[in-house]
């Protein structure tokens, strides 16, 4: 399981691993699918897309969880479209909050008619249209899961790389979502940015990871610091790889395995096959292959 705290770090941090471009980062949390990377098979080969469209009963409790923000409800989808054309009306200043689920109504809106008669089925399509249904909203926030079966060095060890919804996300239902997979996985990669402080869900969600961690027979949990070229000085990235350490520590990750990387010093390493250690992640793999 790929989980990260901040969906940027963690797509380029796949794509490095993968060493090749892939993973498109979604705008908007809320919509954040599960992202499978497979091994291609005799049934599936090299390119495959499954895409997952949510059930309706999913996707209701969905839009009725935005639409609770704004106090409103609806029973169906005709009553839930009717709501959102409500608090679609100009707001005064909305909060951070939501203006994400605004977004994620708006794309709800705009896409529902196409995926209307869709709900439940699964879509078979490629690596072209793949990025569409990850980072497009009106058509990112009615999809459950996308299995994305892909020939490369790390499927080839038949491997499958779980891309979880983050921390971040406002929508619940996907922190157990991610905690399924953990539970059942051989690593656990916990991504986070930089510069990115551990957010209010974030701290929640070590605390329960810290609880976790000690009932595995192995430690298979990988704690990633990407773009940590974004660094002005070699004391100024110590500062940051302390700070996380003892903010994983406090929320009862005992003995936490840390790894600075960049991302995209690692993809340019891979796709010009230099083996430089600049970016990290030689470091890394060497630990979790």
């Amino acid at each position: 399981a790929l989980f990260g705290a901040f969906s940027a770090g963690k797509s380029s941090f796949a794509n490095a691993l993968i060493g090749e471009t892939l993973l498109p980062v979604s705008p908007n949390p809320t919509t954040a699918a599960i992202n499978l990377i497979k091994p291609a098979d005799g049934d599936h080969p090299h390119g495959t897309v499954i895409v997952h469209v949510k059930e309706e009963t999913v996707l209701l409790d969905d839009v009725n969880r935005s639409l609770s923000m704004f106090g409103e409800q609806g029973k169906s989808f005709s009553e839930c479209l009717a709501r959102i054309a409500k608090v679609m009306k100009p707001m005064s200043g909305p909060s951070g909050a939501e203006k994400t689920h605004l977004a994620f109504l708006k794309a709800f809106k705009e896409g529902f008619e196409t995926f209307s008669d869709r709900l439940g089925n699964t879509i078979q399509t490629n690596l072209a249209e793949f990025p569409d249904f990850v980072a497009k909203e009106e058509k990112s926030c009615f999809v459950e899961m996308i299995e994305v079966y892909y020939d490369c060095e790390l499927t080839r060890k038949g491997i499958t790389l779980v891309d979880t919804p983050g921390a971040d996300s406002i929508n619940t239902r996907h922190t157990g979502v991610a905690f399924d997979y953990i539970k059942n996985s051989d690593a656990i990669l916990f991504v986070t940015y930089y510069n990115h402080a551990f957010s209010k869900a974030d701290r929640e969600f070590l605390i329960q990871l810290g609880r976790v961690k000690e009932s595995f027979e192995m430690d298979k949990m990988f704690f990633i610091i990407n773009a940590v070229d974004l660094a002005n000085t070699d004391e100024e990235r110590e500062e940051v790889l302390e700070y996380v350490k003892s903010e994983l520590i406090r929320y009862g990750i005992r003995n936490p395995s840390l790894y600075p990387v960049s991302s995209l010093l690692g993809l340019k390493e891979k796709l010009k096959n230099n083996d430089g250690e600049q970016s990290g992640l030689k470091t890394f793999e060497s630990r979790f292959y």
